[in-house]
């Protein structure tokens, strides 16, 4: 592995050698499928060299019939995304693709249907012409409630389920809404990840047999490959391996841990903080009210994972909130000067606003009632640099409390690696980890990434 202080420099060379040497590299593609963007990435095979990377936001969110506490997107225009996002990819670069990954945002849950023939495709950023698909409900879909969660069969497993688990959504929708799921109208469902490969691979099902259980996939191991490329895609050759679909947690993990003493704080639309761990003592029941859980990880192993349903998300709630404001006066402001605005005013705080702002907005699944709360309120510390400062240090200690340092100390780690978009674009976020984390060293690996850790797990599995 590329040690991470030298990474990005490592990877500036790479490409520019790229350009100036003949394209006969094999290449492997990582394609993640964020909650708000798509990013892709190449990796030459035989010395896992990042070559390029792209990154587009998808613009998908769509607004969902029973309002506010329903998250949806519109997988069209993150299929749209991922076209764009691969065109920006240069086309000798792309020619020379030998296998292929796809991760993306997990728990969410789509729903198709088998169509007669392939899905359209034109070679062009316009991409796949489908039909006979659902709006994709994402893992922030807040409808179902802890009385309707309890309601549900208990897991067979120690993995509680949650409001924005696909399995979940799909019993309230077959409560709620029956005509969604009468026969013949869908013959799948999955993630988003799922129907990308689908798609590439031209799949015939995947599954048959009731409770949907005939919609769902079947689960494979990481490594498994779920077909072949079933055309020419921009330049990608046809008859490539795809990958089974791999969940975004793990693949972002994968590209950021080098050493079992090493942890990951990952603060981008969400938050976790993740680390490996071997032979873990897993309960017999699921226990929805623990913030760690255990999720499976590459090699037989384990994470412990301690996520949060907030982070850039509420930063983006507030801004969004500041900017109604302003027309609800009659007036306009930019969205990125308010974000340069908070950033500068909260910079210009020296020292402890005196706020203790929760900003758990979103509420967590381990509390699933929980909501956001202001206190220490005077009439000197109403000002935006103190309330965004005070956001910001209430974001990092929520994950503290989630999954405190002393924790990761009685666990071996002894390093943290913060990562995500939320951390390297926000230096009052970053002065709080390392303030709030410092018993441990600290770095920033800003190029972690999920796009990066599936294209490195396809290669290391191309030849297996």
């Amino acid at each position: 592995m590329i040690e991470k202080n030298n990474r990005k420099k490592l990877t500036f060379i790479a490409t520019v050698q790229l350009q100036t040497e003949s394209m006969d590299e094999d290449l492997s593609l990582g394609i993640d499928l964020g909650t708000t963007s798509v990013k892709v990435c190449l990796y030459r095979i035989k010395d896992e060299t990042l070559v390029s990377s792209n990154i587009k936001p998808t613009e998908s969110t769509i607004q969902s019939d029973i309002g506010p506490s329903g998250s949806e997107q519109d997988p069209s225009l993150i299929l749209k995304a991922v076209q764009e996002c691969l065109t920006g990819v240069p086309l000798e670069q792309r020619r020379c693709v030998k296998c292929i990954a796809v991760t993306g945002q997990m728990h969410g849950v789509m729903l198709w249907k088998k169509q007669l023939g392939n899905p359209c495709f034109s070679n062009d950023t316009d991409g796949f012409s489908v039909q006979g698909y659902s709006q994709l409900f994402t893992w922030q879909d807040q409808r179902c409630s802890p009385g309707f969660l309890s309601t549900l069969p208990e897991p067979d497993s120690h993995f509680p389920v949650n409001t924005g688990h696909g399995c979940a959504t799909l019993f309230w929708l077959t409560k709620h809404k029956p005509e969604f799921l009468v026969d013949g109208k869908y013959t799948h469902a999955g993630t988003v990840m799922d129907y990308l490969v689908w798609i590439l691979c031209g799949l015939e099902r995947l599954r048959d047999a009731g409770f949907a259980i005939h919609l769902l996939p079947d689960v494979a191991e990481p490594g498994h490959i779920a077909g072949k490329l079933n055309f020419d895609w921009l330049g990608i050759s046809a008859g490539i391996p795809v990958f089974a679909a791999l969940g975004d947690l793990q693949s972002y993990v994968y590209s950021a841990l080098d050493n079992p003493t090493d942890a990951v704080l990952n603060l981008s639309t969400s938050s976790q903080v993740v680390f490996a761990v071997k032979d873990p003592k897993i309960p017999d029941k699921p226990d929805s009210s623990q913030p760690v859980q255990f999720f499976p990880y590459f090699g037989g192993n384990y994470i412990a994972v301690a996520a949060s349903l907030n982070g850039g998300n509420v930063l983006s709630q507030f801004v969004d909130m500041l900017v109604n404001w302003t027309k609800d006066f009659g007036s306009s402001v930019n969205k990125d000067d308010v974000w340069a605005t908070l950033i500068q005013k909260a910079l210009e705080k020296s020292s402890a606003t005196g706020l203790n702002v929760v900003p758990t907005i979103f509420g967590e699944r381990h509390l699933p009632l929980q909501t956001a709360s202001v206190m220490g309120i005077t009439c000197d510390n109403l000002d935006l640099g103190s309330v965004f400062k005070s956001m910001c240090n209430g974001l990092v200690a929520n994950l503290c409390n989630m999954m405190s340092p002393s924790y990761l100390k009685q666990n071996g780690i002894t390093r943290l690696i913060g990562t995500g978009s939320v951390i390297s674009r926000n230096p009052i976020v970053k002065q709080e980890v390392e303030m709030q984390y410092g018993i441990l060293d600290i770095i920033f690996g800003e190029s972690c990434d999920s796009a990066a850790g599936a294209a490195i797990y396809a290669l290391r599995n191309y030849n297996k």
